[in-house]
């Protein structure tokens, strides 16, 4: 249970809201990756890793910003974060800071 009601604001959705939700509109993960053109796994990763576009198309489906769904992903202006301000376990933060170097060059 959680006693600060900031704490669940910031940490967003759950894995299973957002599936369930998804359902009760229609889709599934499986679904989505069929529809965009992805390899069936995409979606199911968007719940665990931060990947802008697949989280945009999850949040159109259910009509909500992609920050309402995952807060800690975003800055406080609903932007994605990136370089190094992102979270470390983020697959993308060793990509942006290779990008940033090359754009230094």
């Amino acid at each position: 249970m959680i006693d600060n009601p900031d704490e669940l604001v910031r940490r967003g959705w759950n894995k299973e809201k957002i599936k369930t939700e998804l359902r009760l509109k229609g889709f599934t993960l499986a679904s989505l990756a069929r529809i965009h053109g992805k390899g069936r796994t995409y979606f199911s990763i968007v719940l665990i890793q931060s990947l802008p576009k697949g989280e945009k198309v999850i949040a159109d489906i259910l009509g909500v910003h992609p920050s309402e769904i995952w807060p800690a992903r975003y800055g406080s202006v609903g932007r994605p974060h990136v370089g190094r301000f992102l979270p470390r376990n983020d697959g993308l933060a060793k990509q942006a800071a290779r990008q940033a170097l090359k754009n230094a060059s």
